[in-house]
């Protein structure tokens, strides 16, 4: 799961709320009013993010490279390089702050 944020809008398109939304690997993302997103999830709804669609589609894309290293880095890596791999995803997930 990706952490997005979630927004409520204003007639003039002004952020009111933001809230926190995770959503899987197969969303669909579409561009919303200039600088938005609209993410759609399968069997579950549509969020309006604050992320644009080139950022959600960069995280969904880190989100699904690093769940494809991880399976070889337990095979193939050391402890640290599993290490490596896990906090990645953890960060990706947004379950832990970017400190980089």
């Amino acid at each position: 799961m990706i952490k997005l944020t979630e927004v409520t809008l204003n007639g003039r398109d002004d952020i009111i709320t933001e809230s926190a939304v995770y959503i899987p690997e197969n969303a669909v993302v579409k561009p919303w009013k200039i600088r938005y997103s609209l993410v759609t999830v399968p069997n579950a709804g549509a969020y309006v993010v604050k992320e644009a669609p080139s950022e959600v589609v960069r995280k969904i894309m880190e989100y699904k490279l690093a769940k494809w290293r991880y399976p070889s880095s337990v095979l193939h890596d050391s402890q640290e390089g599993l290490n490596k791999n896990v906090d990645e995803l953890i960060r990706l997930a947004g379950l832990e702050a970017d400190h980089a």
